[in-house]
C-alpha cells in the first residue's frame, strides 16, 4: 500500500465523511411592523430636524441635547435597521445591525413614552401606551434576534470543518 497517497488523501479530507448539516430556523427577514416602525422613525427624525417640529411633551421634558440625541437616534435606528434587514452579506452581520437598530428604536420610544407620561400624566394614556407598545415590541424583536444569533453560532460550531490530519 502506498502510504504517501493515503496520507495526502486524509489531509484533504476525501476519505472522511463530512458531518451532516444542521438546519436552523432564523426569524429574520421581512417583518412588516418592524420595517414600518424603522422607516417611520427615520422619516420622523428627518422631519423633526428639518422642520424643527418637535412634540411639545418632548420639548418640555428634555434638554436640547437630549432632544437632538433623540432625533438622531431615530434616524440612525432607521438607517441601520433597514440596512440590516436587507443586508446582502453574512447573515450574522445583518442580524447584528438589525439588533442594534431595534434596540436603539426601543430605547428612543421608551424615552418618549416616559416624557409623555411625565408631562401629561393620565392625559397621555393612549399615546403613551401606544408608544410604549412600540418599545415593548422592539424588545421582543431583540430577543428573537438574539435567539437567532445563538442558533446560528451553535449551527456553525456543529458544522465547522475539522482539521484532522493537517500538520
Amino acid at each position: 500500500m502506498n502510504t504517501k497517497n493515503s496520507r495526502s488523501s486524509s489531509r484533504r479530507g476525501t476519505d472522511a465523511t463530512p458531518p451532516p448539516l444542521t438546519p436552523i430556523r432564523v426569524s429574520s427577514g421581512r417583518h412588516p411592523f418592524e420595517l414600518t416602525f424603522l422607516l417611520g422613525g427615520l422619516v420622523c427624525g428627518i422631519m423633526m430636524i428639518l422642520l424643527d417640529a418637535l412634540p411639545r411633551s418632548l420639548v418640555l421634558a428634555m434638554p436640547a441635547t437630549v432632544e437632538w440625541s433623540w432625533e438622531t437616534g431615530l434616524i440612525v435606528a432607521g438607517l441601520v435597521g433597514l440596512a440590516g434587514v436587507g443586508w446582502p452579506g453574512q447573515l450574522s452581520t445583518g442580524l447584528g445591525l438589525e439588533l442594534g437598530a431595534v434596540l436603539l428604536l426601543g430605547a428612543n420610544t421608551a424615552m418618549y413614552a416616559i416624557a409623555l407620561f411625565s408631562m401629561s400624566g393620565m392625559a397621555a394614556l393612549t399615546a403613551g401606551t401606544f408608544i410604549g407598545a412600540v418599545s415593548i415590541g422592539s424588545s421582543w424583536r431583540c430577543a428573537q434576534i438574539i435567539g437567532d444569533l445563538r442558533r446560528l453560532a451553535r449551527a456553525s460550531l456543529a458544522n465547522a470543518p475539522t482539521r484532522a490530519g493537517t500538520p
